[in-house]
């Protein structure tokens, strides 16, 4: 039995006590929102709270934090050895359930019998649900407890995730760094008279040799393709004269990601062709834009001032409504997490949160441009964790 159905593995080797700490303050979370239960399906929630990478399945693994005592994994017997370690050194009580039993079933007597032994009873059950729980399972639960009181999970989880230790730091930063080696060692093969796939495959294969558990995404627009910023590469032939953006990345052995963007200039085998006027002045409004972005970080500003700094001088140069994303999301045991840079987000940014800086033009039917990097923002500004060249680079 393979993929959906093998067993969970741990991917995060940090020492126990820190997946201690981590549940109490999610426990804090709870008693500070008046909820009694956190329930988390498999998911990077899971991975921060426990280290645990259980693979998404028909078969439910359920983790289970109280408000007050000990947490419950319900994980099905076939995929119960790895929580099994964890329950032994004390980290949550494990529940193994069999093939003709039904997890939510069990934990919803577990949670009624609770309430009752509580005196609790004539208060509803209070629950808040992680957003990558399938939603099969959350109607099975809402079926077993019909009167209980649903939240989402996000408002608990999502402020133990937005900070980042030294440790978290230096997981990004050095997968950061595999992913700069990689763009350092793409530049010196030939782009013109091969496919876009082409070079995904060969970005694929240079991530998982720089490190890399796997690759969740490798995009490859040359020429026109480039103004879809998130186009899948595929069988156009990459030509002498086309910008090719790049943009790459995927988890490191601490289940922590990089995420990079670089656009090239094909000047072809011969070397020959040089970029437009107009190629020149979009690269250079982007490349102008991220750094006035980056040079704008710091505790305290807010998310949509940094989106607007790069925005703003997009616009300035007549690209406007070509910027056409916000400017960068958080980034951690997700690709894609809080805080996200984008107009209308008025949270603070803090030291210790991490984020891409990535503007973009893109103009349909001719070329795009983005460039991007992974910051970490620390009490005297903004540091860069890819230090990839952001200049205009030409390959063959």
């Amino acid at each position: 039995m393979m993929d959906s159905e093998t067993a969970m593995e741990v991917t995060a080797r940090l020492p126990l006590a820190e997946y201690a700490a981590r549940i109490k303050r999610a426990q804090a979370g709870l008693q500070a929102q008046n909820v009694d239960y956190l329930l988390l399906a498999p998911s990077s929630d899971l991975r921060y709270l426990t280290g645990l990478d259980a693979r998404v399945s028909e078969r439910l693994n359920l983790f289970v934090v109280p408000r007050e005592g000990k947490p419950a994994f319900y994980a099905p017997a076939l995929e119960a050895m790895e929580p099994a370690a964890l329950a032994q050194d004390g980290l949550f009580n494990l529940i193994v359930w069999q093939e003709d039993e039904d997890a939510t079933a069990l934990f919803a007597r577990a949670a009624l019998r609770r309430e009752t032994d509580s005196g609790n009873q004539q208060t509803p059950i209070s629950l808040a649900v992680g957003e990558q729980m399938w939603a099969g399972f959350l109607l099975r639960l809402q079926q077993q407890l019909p009167h209980a009181i649903w939240y989402p999970a996000l408002p608990i989880t999502g402020p133990l995730r937005l900070i980042k230790t030294a440790a978290e730091i230096a997981a990004l930063a050095e997968i950061g760094a595999a992913a700069d080696e990689v763009f350092a060692r793409l530049i010196t093969i030939q782009f013109s008279g091969r496919k876009e796939l082409e070079i995904a495959d060969v970005i694929n294969h240079m991530l998982r040799d720089r490190g890399h558990q796997n690759v969740k995404f490798a995009i490859v627009a040359s020429g026109p393709n480039g103004a879809s910023p998130h186009h899948t590469a595929g069988e156009r032939v990459i030509q002498a004269g086309d910008f090719v953006v790049l943009d790459f990345g995927g988890p490191g052995f601490h289940g922590y990601g990089s995420d990079i963007s670089r656009t090239v200039f094909v000047a072809g085998a011969a070397e020959g062709f040089e970029p437009t006027p107009e190629q020149i002045k979009v690269y250079t409004t982007v490349f102008e834009a991220q750094e006035l972005a980056f040079e704008a970080v710091r505790p305290g500003v807010t998310a949509q001032e940094l989106d607007r700094v790069a925005r703003d001088h997009i616009a300035a140069a007549g690209y406007g409504p070509a910027f056409l994303h916000r400017l960068g999301h958080g980034i951690g045991l997700d690709g894609h997490e809080p805080p996200y840079l984008v107009q209308g987000n008025v949270q603070e940014i803090s030291a210790g949160m991490a984020f891409s800086d990535e503007p973009g033009i893109y103009l349909a039917g001719h070329f795009g441009v983005r460039i991007e990097d992974i910051v970490v923002c620390e009490a005297s500004g903004g540091r860069r964790l890819n230090n990839a060249a952001r200049e205009l680079i030409r390959v063959k």
